[in-house]
């Protein structure tokens, strides 16, 4: 299954950002990412492909903020 994964800073946030999107009917999986590139711990939400219109159009709102995981 193809995915994409966006990183969100906290992991308080990433558990709000997957209930909000379970809600909505979106499956994610949140997951720890490798903090080699960043500052600090990160951790990411993995989603089916496609899906990042309508994720936007939900975590906006929620003011949770995110940006999308280069592998």
């Amino acid at each position: 299954m193809l995915t994409d994964i966006i990183v969100i800073g906290s992991i308080t946030y990433a558990l709000k950002a997957k209930n909000a999107l379970r809600e909505a009917g979106i499956r994610a999986r949140v997951r720890k990412l490798d903090g080699s590139n960043r500052r600090g711990c990160s951790y990411g939400l993995e989603l089916p492909a496609g899906q990042l219109l309508t994720v936007a159009a939900i975590l906006r709102p929620l003011n949770i903020g995110y940006e999308m995981y280069n592998e």
